[in-house]
């Protein structure tokens, strides 16, 4: 605790001073004056000293509360503070939720995103990003510890996939590989044509760059992608973690079932060793059903970074992907320097106010 503006304090205690000793002057060659004639008899009494005696008492008095009064308001302008300096240094970990939402991951993304709104909610302090991709990836939000905004761009990708479901169910067998499970009660005929192409467009839009020429469901590119999507790879050390969601079905053009035919740039253990590279854990959400070719290379990519591989299961995966997440080292991020100064006038102002008390006492004495 300090004092911001001693000046205050020492001008005031000179400029009482200055008054104390003038006005005592003055009062010393008032009190050399005989302005009573023949009033010796009377200052010579008992009870005429005994007045001066209580009148020097009272007037001693009224100075020492004077002073205290000058002292404690000088204190108050000079202000009583305590300066603190911290900085907003907080220690986490990076994690980027990278999706598939190609047609063949329809279905089982309803329940992963679901999956991934409740790791989001389990941790603390984190900072996520979401990237989705098929034929190319896009990042929807970039590293940030803004949950309610992470969680609602998650509410927007499950709608965008469920409306694309919901097609299904109307196109019937012919639409894509879905098996067509959508629940028939979320109906989006009330709708308008822009709120649909709006729901239609959050999903595909940037994600299907050249899908006719080169294919779709690219996992190696995706995950490759949200390696690159972390900021400050070479600069900053930090602990970062990808959570992986997709089957590893990858098509060529027109969903063409002969991978040859796929232009995809890099696969996913390509992808992997990438992400060993730069020290990102990746951990894979598969689903229930795929190819055990496919299962075989998630499994060997994802634990090759010293992440882990799970096939989906609501309760059990989020349950044992926070808690892998937590076990791992959080790094710091560095925050900026702030001072905080924080005023304490109480006791000052108490005194004070005390001293008018007293002056007000004073007074009284005085007339009695």
């Amino acid at each position: 605790m300090e004092i911001k503006y001693p000046i205050v304090i020492i001008i005031s205690i000179i400029l009482f001073g200055l008054v104390f000793v003038l006005s005592n002057k003055k009062n010393l060659k008032e009190k050399n004056k005989n302005k009573i004639a023949n009033s010796g008899f009377i200052k010579n009494t008992v009870a005429f000293k005994d007045m001066i005696k209580k009148y020097r008492l009272i007037l001693y008095l009224l100075y020492v509360v004077i002073f205290i009064a000058v002292l404690s308001s000088s204190i108050l302008s000079s202000r009583v503070v305590k300066e603190k300096t911290f900085s907003n240094d907080i220690y986490n970990r990076d994690i980027m939720l990278c999706m598939d939402i190609s047609a063949s991951g329809w279905e089982p993304d309803l329940e992963l995103i679901e999956a991934y709104k409740d790791i989001v909610k389990s941790l603390n302090g984190e900072r996520f990003g979401i990237s989705i991709f098929n034929t190319t990836s896009v990042l929807l939000v970039p590293l940030t510890d803004d949950y309610d905004y992470v969680l609602d761009t998650l509410d927007k990708v499950y709608k965008g996939v469920d409306y694309y479901l919901y097609l299904c169910y109307i196109a019937g067998p012919s639409c894509t590989n879905s098996t067509n499970q959508v629940s028939k009660g979320n109906s989006y005929d009330n709708l308008s044509y822009d709120e649909r192409n709006n729901l239609k467009k959050y999903v595909e839009s940037g994600t299907i760059i050249g899908a006719t020429s080169r294919g779709s469901s690219f996992s190696g590119d995706g995950l490759a992608s949200c390696v690159f999507d972390f900021p400050s790879l070479e600069q900053e050390e930090r602990s970062r973690i990808i959570v992986l969601s997709t089957d590893n079905d990858y098509y060529g053009p027109n969903n063409n079932p002969d991978r040859s035919t796929a232009k995809q740039y890099i696969d996913v253990s390509e992808a992997a060793k990438i992400a060993k590279k730069n020290k990102i854990a990746v951990y894979t959400i598969a689903p229930t059903v795929m190819k055990k070719e496919d299962e075989e290379v998630l499994k060997s990519a994802s634990t090759s970074t010293g992440g882990k591989y799970y096939v989906f299961k609501k309760g059990p995966t989020v349950k044992e992907i926070v808690s892998e997440i937590e076990s791992r080292e959080k790094s710091l991020l560095k925050g900026q320097e702030r001072t905080t100064t924080t005023d304490y006038p109480i006791v000052p102002f108490i005194i004070l106010l005390l001293s008018f008390v007293l002056l007000i006492i004073v007074d009284r004495m005085v007339l009695l």
